[in-house]
């Protein structure tokens, strides 16, 4: 059956990704793991810069950037709408192509941006790190952490956010079928 090549190419997808995802997870905790033991052994403190308002307002407004990027990409490629307008400019652009042949043209189309909302959040974590080495105030650091490793966890690969993408591969190519037909 189709249904079941499609789901083996989804599951061999998220475990292809899941090991992009966990290397960047552990990349963004190692750097603030790394500044959050600074802060708390060396005791430094915060430097004085003449322009250090303008860098915390520079990376705030980074940040939500960042954080905006995130949700842009999340509704614009990975929302069941968007997944169901791909595929079918997909089959259109490849009227040969099996269902199989569809969820893997999907597949390698959402790992790269897949990944660019993960080095997103983890930009914010290290948005707060840069911040924090440069000026030694941890504040932001901590702020950015959370948000970055928050929106990490969010979008951790799993198999469940693809559930309904073999039924719609196997929709849009029955349905092209059809067409071709008539």
């Amino acid at each position: 059956m189709h249904l079941k090549k499609s789901e083996e190419i989804i599951d061999r997808f998220v475990r292809e990704v899941r090991s992009f995802w966990q290397a960047v997870f552990a990349g963004s905790v190692l750097i603030y793991a790394v500044s959050f033991f600074h802060h708390f052994t060396v005791r430094t403190s915060p430097r004085t810069l003449p322009y250090s308002n303008t860098i915390d307002w520079i990376s705030f407004l980074l940040a939500i950037t960042l954080a905006v990027l995130i949700f842009h990409y999340k509704r614009q490629y990975f929302s069941l709408r968007a997944i169901r307008i791909f595929l079918e400019k997909l089959a259109k652009q490849n009227p040969e192509s099996d269902e199989y042949e569809l969820a893997r043209l999907l597949m390698n189309s959402l790992k790269s941006r897949i990944k660019t909302v993960w080095l997103f959040g983890a930009g914010l974590v290290v948005l707060g790190v840069v911040f924090y080495w440069w000026t030694f105030t941890s504040k932001n650091m901590h702020i950015y952490f959370v948000v970055g490793l928050y929106s990490l966890v969010m979008n951790y690969p799993r198999r469940d956010l693809f559930l309904d993408v073999p039924y719609l591969i196997h929709e849009i190519y029955k349905s092209g079928q059809k067409k071709s037909e008539d």
